[in-house]
């Protein structure tokens, strides 16, 4: 497995995102950023991010076509998972312009991954400092 540190930011920059950027930031981490669950021995990252996935959801219970907020979402990808396949109207908030840009850029590429009858998504630059819950009601 291939390890690298990759720096997402880009300060003052006023260009969209390259093809290289893209390209080079979803070859080391994959669309999903995050890590996954091999079943076997021939699952590819790609494949054992989408079964982390599918076993988080099986896992939480999130109801087909629930809102979710996706903080610090990366490139989207899992806010695009969410609303292709669970329905879901995503909302993801993330302290970088520049993942927002890729984000944004990448999902239109992909039809269907914005808007369609499944689910939406909003990628919007912004923090999340306090978020009150009530855990028992969780």
């Amino acid at each position: 497995m291939k390890s690298a540190q990759i720096i997402t930011t880009v300060s003052g920059a006023s260009h969209p995102p390259s093809p290289q950027l893209k390209n080079l930031l979803t070859y080391y981490r994959g669309e999903h950023i995050h890590h996954g669950y091999f079943l076997n021995s021939s699952d590819t990252k790609g494949v054992a991010q989408i079964h982390q996935m599918e076993l988080l959801l099986q896992q939480s219970k999130i109801p087909y076509s629930s809102t979710v907020l996706d903080v610090g979402f990366g490139l989207g990808g899992t806010a695009r998972y969410l609303a292709k396949n669970h329905g879901c109207n995503v909302l993801g908030i993330t302290l970088s312009s520049k993942q927002v840009e890729l984000a944004r850029k990448i999902s239109l590429e992909q039809e269907g991954a914005v808007e369609s009858d499944e689910g939406s998504i909003k990628f919007h630059k912004g923090s999340v400092r306090f978020l009150d819950l009530d855990a028992e009601a969780m």
